[in-house]
């Protein structure tokens, strides 16, 4: 029994040791290792199990576990968030914020100006060096939010299309641009900017993908079954 027992430990350590170095190789090459890494979380417990059952049954196997499980201390930590030594900040850190302003949360404003001031307390609190919005304002919209508030202002270079919901601010020069749909619905769709960042040229992307409307569909058929047109219908756009 012991021996099957640390053989069965054995294949353990090996899998969590490949799960430690599953960040490191491409899925392309190795496909099963990106499975190794999602199960590391198991390996820990399964680990940890073995420590109790060698110490249980007085055997010193149990160290072969905990060396393995100390050699992938990094990888512990991330998993739960424990930092046993700060951190130092580094020097010159550039700050991005993405942030989906969502157009139909202001409906219960009077305007978009208002309901943008609080938005407006956010990104004043943040204070990110380049913003990248999605469902943000079209057309003629965008000149009263930015006569009426005043973070916006903060950011002298913005790319920004009478047709699309999707902008970039910036505080540094924007070099370059570039806008494309991705279907035939304007709303959906990215924009780019390149911006100059200490004599360095980084391109920065705004998305917004089309949302998941499976759960309408279904809410819609439960309401109305499938014996209307509406209802066969939504069942051909879930399949």
């Amino acid at each position: 029994m012991e021996k099957f027992m640390l053989r069965l430990n054995g294949l353990l350590i090996f899998f969590t040791l490949l799960s430690y170095i599953s960040p490191f190789v491409s899925p392309q090459k190795m496909s099963f290792l990106m499975f190794m890494g999602l199960l590391y979380p198991y390996f820990i417990i399964f680990n940890i199990v073995f420590i109790f059952i060698w110490r249980v049954s007085k055997y010193k196997h149990w160290y072969w576990s905990a060396l393995c499980l100390t050699f992938g201390i990094y990888y512990f930590t991330r998993i739960l968030g424990i930092h046993f030594f700060q951190e130092k900040p580094y020097g010159n850190v550039l700050k991005v914020l993405d942030y989906n302003i969502n157009d139909y949360s202001f409906v219960k404003f009077k305007n978009w100006v208002e309901g943008f001031k609080l938005t407006e307390q956010y990104l004043e609190t943040q204070n990110a060096d380049v913003l990248c919005f999605q469902e943000f304002v079209r057309d003629d919209r965008l000149d009263k939010i930015m006569g009426a508030t005043t973070v916006l202002k903060k950011y002298p270079y913005y790319f920004h299309t009478e047709e699309s919901e999707t902008a970039i601010f910036s505080k540094y020069p924007i070099t370059a641009t570039k806008s494309f749909h991705i279907n035939d619905n304007k709303e959906n769709g990215c924009v780019s900017a390149d911006i100059k960042i200490n004599d360095k040229i980084i391109r920065f992307y705004s998305l917004q993908l089309q949302s998941n409307e499976i759960s309408s569909m279904a809410d819609n058929i439960a309401q109305k079954g499938i014996k209307t047109e509406s209802g066969w219908i939504n069942i051909l756009k879930i399949m």
